[in-house]
């Protein structure tokens, strides 16, 4: 071939076939693709929550791992008080920035928050009350492992903002290979506490995390001394608070929804119902989690598609509809055929779990993608509320249906809480398709 020819395109039954090395050029662009990073992510997590899964259930008895998810499940909700709704807005306000400008960003929206979340666990730990057990050094736990996942979250955002979401990728690689050959190692040495095995999950996420932050906190103290800021602040901080507080009561009630069929299934029926049921959620709400990433790093970039006025939602919706159903079946059935090998005799009765957990994570993989697109519309308002329907509506099934089916109940009430949220959002999401034809006309 010549140096400097244009490539030539065949022709093959009328339709023109691109060139090889167009082919190539194609698939190159479609392995950048920044969703793709976020996906295999996801990917690792998922493999790594398998394995921790699997290790959990043969080294601990069901109520140990009932303990372990209890723990995790209030961290979670813990963690939600340190972001405030930012780790929602924050791309929207960063899309396109430099990384020391997003981690400086993150950085001064989190820290206070963090301290203070800190200091009442350490207040709380240090107050003598009687028959404390070992309910400090679990809080403790709690509150540590919340901070540190906020910070995970936020190595998330600031890497999506500015578009470096391979190193989100390999934060969460070391992440989790950190935690399974912790995790594997108290399997093998026969520790039996669960507080041991929370502490691996705030060691291994703490460790890359920080090492994270480091390098870039170098990196943007490099471009202050070299660009030196001409004094005026940064407005977007305040922008992403501002719109993560409007979007707070909707992260609050998503998370509340997820998690609070855990905290309910310990509450009224025991820790070993939840070590079962911990078990098979864990596997199946593994089904969302692609198009979750998915929809985080597309979010910036239909904002900007609607404000040109070309967003068109409706083929993202379609195409999670179809992973929904293809995937549900796949995983469910997956579950059912290898609980009891993978965990043991124990949980044969989870296998009874499956069917409904399947089809609750595949409404909510497609909930989260409308949910993004709502978020992608401007309309966080409304977000709050389909997502406080959800969460309002799971917590009625959950206190109706737990005491007499224990979790069974807390199963079922996962498929109508997120049902209900996918049906809110939908709802609103036509009304604001129907008001923007209107004003189009």
């Amino acid at each position: 071939m010549s140096v400097g020819h244009e490539p030539v395109s065949v022709s093959v039954g009328g339709a023109e076939v691109p060139p090889r090395a167009s082919r190539l050029s194609t698939l190159v662009r479609r392995l950048a693709d920044p969703s793709l990073a976020l996906l295999i992510s996801q990917v690792s997590a998922a493999a790594a929550a398998m394995v921790a899964n699997v290790l959990a259930a043969r080294g601990l008895a069901p109520s140990g791992r009932g303990e372990i998810a209890l723990l995790l499940q209030l961290s979670y909700l813990c963690t939600a008080a340190v972001l405030l709704g930012s780790d929602r807005s924050f791309v929207l306000s960063y899309h396109g920035s430099t990384p020391p400008e997003a981690v400086r960003g993150y950085l001064r929206l989190l820290w206070r928050p963090a301290l203070i979340l800190l200091f009442a666990a350490l207040v709380v730990s240090a107050a003598p009350l009687p028959e404390s057990g070992t309910w400090r050094v679990s809080a403790l736990l709690v509150v540590l492992f919340a901070i540190v996942n906020a910070f995970v979250r936020a190595v998330k955002q600031t890497s999506i903002a500015a578009r470096r979401q391979r190193e989100f990728l390999a934060n969460t690689v070391v992440t989790q290979v950190l935690l399974v050959g912790m995790l594997l190692g108290l399997f093998v040495t026969g520790v039996r506490n669960p507080e041991v095995w929370m502490l691996a999950y705030v060691v291994s996420a703490t460790v890359p995390t920080s090492v994270y932050f480091a390098r870039r906190g170098a990196a943007w103290r490099r471009d202050a001394r070299r660009t030196p800021a001409d004094g005026s602040p940064d407005p977007r901080p305040r922008a992403v608070r501002r719109e993560g507080l409007a979007l707070l009561p909707a992260a609050l009630a998503n998370m509340a929804m997820l998690r609070v069929d855990r905290l309910m299934l310990a509450a009224l029926a025991s820790t070993t119902a939840l070590g079962l049921y911990a078990t098979v959620a864990t596997l199946t709400e593994m089904l969302a989690w692609p198009l979750a990433a998915y929809a985080d790093s597309r979010v910036g970039g239909w904002r900007a598609a609607h404000s040109r006025g070309d967003f068109r939602p409706g083929r993202f919706l379609m195409l999670a509809g179809a992973y929904a159903v293809v995937g549900g079946a796949v995983l469910g059935v997956l579950s059912y055929v290898l609980i009891e090998p993978l965990f043991g005799p124990r949980y044969e009765p989870a296998k009874g779990y499956v069917l409904p957990l399947t089809l609750a994570a595949a409404v909510y993989a497609v909930a989260r993608v409308s949910i993004a697109t709502l978020v992608a519309r401007r309309r966080t308002a409304w977000v709050s509320v389909a997502e406080t329907v959800g969460f309002v509506v799971s917590l009625a099934a959950y206190v109706v249906l737990i005491p007499p089916f224990g979790a069974y109940g807390a199963a079922y009430g996962s498929l109508i809480g997120y049902g209900a949220c996918l049906v809110a959002t939908l709802v609103v999401l036509a009304r604001a398709r129907a008001d923007e034809r209107g004003r189009n006309r």
